[in-house]
């Protein structure tokens, strides 16, 4: 009998000890962060509420008073709604004029620390093709902005889909009358990596000129990866990436930047739609390879 209650003691202490381990365990999972590689990163940045991880954001600008409701618009004059071009319904005209040009900001922030992509469809309308700067441009800004300055309409990442129309004022003959791709990011160093401006006597030889439809829609991707590389891509096709990495805060709460030029006297540049993406996590990618293999 003492023999049976000894035993019955050892037992409740082992399943004591085995219950509090695993309390103990599950502590410490719960306190762990989730994504312990990036917090150092996170705390770096401008404070704010951060974009909510792998959620998709979309506008099709369906109205005037959603692109206001949408959207920071700055440059003189502003960029606007239009009802219907280039056989699509609600669109982005950026409005603007060269040099200045004019632009939009996304009132929603954007980057969870992850990487991202932004992507939208663009029509270069030339309607007369004559001198001129036509060129949408889709981005990401340098500093985030809440709507009070427009100095924080500068972009870090920039893709512009730039015509320059013979003629042109400024521009040497042979830079004229010709597409090109000006595609910026900016360095971890405060200086910028561009495949060339043909505006820039400096850098108009390396501008990289593009042979599409002048008068087409055109598809204009941004892709950034979580290592902090950009690849640009028109019409799906892969084009430029440069080899340094960008700025770390362009990762996380920028916004989306619409511009450059529309003037109008010329030709228009609008955007049918922009959207941003999210990556799939390697978590998730990995189970979805699980389930894929025992499908």
């Amino acid at each position: 009998m003492k023999t049976m209650n000894t035993m019955k003691i050892v037992c409740l202490s082992l399943m004591t000890g085995i219950v509090l381990l695993s309390a103990c365990k599950k502590d410490e999972f719960e306190t762990s962060p989730a994504f312990p590689q990036q917090s150092t990163e996170l705390r770096s940045v401008i404070p704010g509420p951060l974009a909510s991880p792998l959620l998709s954001w979309r506008d099709d600008f369906t109205s005037a008073a959603s692109l206001n409701s949408n959207w920071f618009l700055y440059g003189n004059p502003k960029p606007r709604f239009v009802n219907y071009a280039g056989n699509r319904f609600g669109l982005f005209d950026n409005n603007g004029n060269s040099p200045s040009g004019s632009c939009a900001l996304s009132k929603v922030k954007i980057g969870d620390g992850h990487g991202y992509s932004i992507e939208s469809d663009v029509l270069i309308d030339i309607t007369k093709g004559e001198a001129g700067i036509i060129c949408p441009e889709i981005g990401v800004s340098r500093h985030l902005s809440t709507g009070s300055d427009a100095v924080n309409a500068e972009a870090g990442i920039s893709m512009k889909l730039m015509f320059v129309g013979p003629g042109t004022a400024n521009i040497q003959p042979a830079y004229q009358d010709q597409l090109y791709l000006v595609l910026t990011t900016l360095n971890p160093d405060g200086t910028f990596t561009s495949t060339g401006d043909p505006r820039d006597e400096t850098t108009a030889a390396t501008a990289l000129k593009v042979d599409v439809d002048r008068n087409g829609w055109h598809k204009m991707k941004i892709v950034v990866t979580s290592s902090k590389q950009v690849a640009f891509y028109l019409d799906n096709k892969f084009v430029w990436s440069p080899k340094k990495p960008i700025d770390p805060s362009l990762m996380i709460n920028k916004n989306v930047l619409l511009g450059y030029t529309s003037p109008g006297t010329t030709g228009k540049a609008y955007h049918d739609f922009v959207k941003v993406t999210y990556p799939i996590s390697p978590a998730i990618q990995s189970v979805q390879g699980d389930e894929a293999r025992n499908d």
